[in-house]
């Protein structure tokens, strides 16, 4: 065999074996188990102390529904612990949030989620304001989530999802823990931020178990960790004006597939687009900003995006609507906002 053949040989081998290891595992970025998975949810709209913690709008929470986005994926029910109002007081949180990750396994996922009201006391240590915090009782320290989970859980994977003022702290708390475990924190502000009494974060977390296709940027078919975050980043910036912090810590793949997405909409907004009452202005890769010029009725036009599959987001930016109906208003937008359409 001639140097030059030889050599030629040596290559496409050694090129062979870049594509069967490297290219699986490209291929093989991780996959969420639902059925390895434990989930500690924590939800609260009302404290003990009414006057140093204002209550949210108990009719409209989004906790519950935001949990069987997650359990719908086959997580089983016995591996679930939900926490509301009144049973969430501090002492109880924190021992079954440790009965819960000492009865985990090697190989597990863990998906903590808290909602409600976050603070930072006189030393700027930020704490989750479960039921009874009052006097002595400050709360459930952000840094002892983190704590519990090196202590307590056998697995791998941990995220955690908070949705609460100064939810962002939590990135620097995991960050200053010694860690085995890799985490994704997804939080809806960052460290030094206050948080909407809107569910806005939440409910982008919804559509993003739950698979919705404009979450699926680029329409692979599967929802990433890191489609899901930057979806709700979005969301954030766009209907409340408020930075989100989304991080992958300790060797998280951010490629991690989530959940299949659902099919996206034939040409959604095809049977409206050559209308003159409409003008789209591109915002943020697949979002639209839907404006109406004149006093024409857009009724039409929010039924033909909502049956195609759009959706349709609350907007703090002013971006003048005209001709929605009363109904349309009071759900989407307010006097001077706007309506984010995403496909």
């Amino acid at each position: 065999m001639k140097a030059t053949d030889h050599l030629r040989t040596v290559m496409t081998v050694a090129v062979l074996l870049f594509i069967v290891v490297f290219g699986d595992a490209a291929k093989g970025a991780d996959k969420w188990k639902p059925n390895r998975t434990w989930v500690f949810f924590v939800g609260l709209v009302k404290w003990q102390d009414e006057e140093e913690f204002e209550p949210f709008t108990a009719d409209i929470r989004k906790d519950g529904t935001f949990l069987e986005s997650i359990r719908k994926q086959g997580v089983p029910r016995d591996h679930v612990i939900f926490m509301q109002d009144t049973a969430a007081t501090t002492a109880a949180v924190g021992t079954r949030f440790a009965d819960l990750l000492k009865r985990t396994q090697p190989g597990d996922w863990l998906i903590v989620y808290f909602e409600g009201h976050g603070y930072k006391d006189e030393h700027d240590t930020p704490y989750l304001v479960t039921y009874d915090v009052a006097g002595k009782i400050k709360g459930w320290p952000f840094k002892s989530i983190p704590a519990q989970i090196e202590n307590y859980f056998k697995g791998e994977h941990a995220i955690i999802a908070l949705d609460n003022c100064y939810a962002g702290a939590m990135v620097d708390e995991v960050q200053a823990q010694k860690k085995r475990v890799a985490y994704a924190v997804l939080a809806s502000s960052i460290a030094s931020q206050e948080s909407t009494q809107n569910w806005t974060f939440t409910e982008a977390l919804i559509n993003g178990f739950n698979g919705e296709s404009f979450v699926d940027t680029d329409r692979d078919g599967a929802v990433t960790i890191r489609e899901l975050g930057h979806n709700a980043e979005k969301d954030m910036i766009f209907g409340e004006k408020q930075l989100a912090s989304i991080a992958f810590i300790n060797g998280f793949d951010p490629e991690t597939v989530m959940v299949p997405a659902v099919p996206a909409p034939k040409s959604p907004v095809s049977a409206i687009a050559s209308k003159p009452i409409l003008r789209m202005i591109g915002f943020a890769g697949t979002s639209r900003i839907l404006g109406a010029q004149g006093t024409r009725s857009t009724s039409m036009v929010t039924k033909n995006l909502t049956n195609s599959g759009c959706r349709l987001v609350r907007s703090a930016n002013p971006f003048p609507i005209h001709g929605l109906s009363p109904e349309t208003k009071s759900r989407y937008g307010t006097k001077e906002g706007g309506v984010r359409l995403t496909f």
